[in-house]
């Protein structure tokens, strides 16, 4: 091996590892609707989407809140507010959550969707875009 390459190679790791990181992430996100098709399991006696992130998303926020949050952000991706868009959005959400090194939570995800909509992404894709910016600035 040549001195050189090395050198390279070593000054240049750290360029690659957002990179590696977000390939990772879109990876994720293709696998995060097959995640999500676990909520497609209709149980009449589940309390409302709502009413169980608040019971799962990292610091249990408002229902209130998850509520006007994800239906803006359901309405910009032009999708219909139902149970099962909720649950699946909900279950990639707390996927992200989970993987997160940083911590990042579930509200803030959605926070930085709503306030930089990329519509031109399917709705799993702009989740995991969205944590992987937010996982750079933290």
């Amino acid at each position: 091996m040549h001195p050189k390459k090395n050198s390279y190679a070593r000054n240049n790791v750290h360029k690659t590892v957002p990179m590696r990181k977000l390939l990772l992430l879109f990876i994720l996100s293709g696998s995060l609707m097959s995640c999500a098709n676990e909520a497609q399991i209709a149980n009449e006696e589940k309390p409302p989407a709502y009413e169980q992130f608040h019971d799962v998303f990292r610091g249990s926020p408002e229902v209130q809140d998850i509520q006007n949050l994800m239906d803006a952000i359901l309405d910009q991706y032009q999708m219909e507010k139902n149970e099962l868009n909720k649950q699946k959005f909900g279950s990639a959400l707390l996927k992200m959550q989970q993987i997160s090194p940083t911590g990042i939570t579930e509200m803030e995800i959605m926070k930085y969707m709503y306030q930089h909509p990329d519509t031109s992404l399917s709705l799993p894709t702009a989740i995991a875009t969205a944590t992987a910016i937010l996982e750079q600035t933290n």
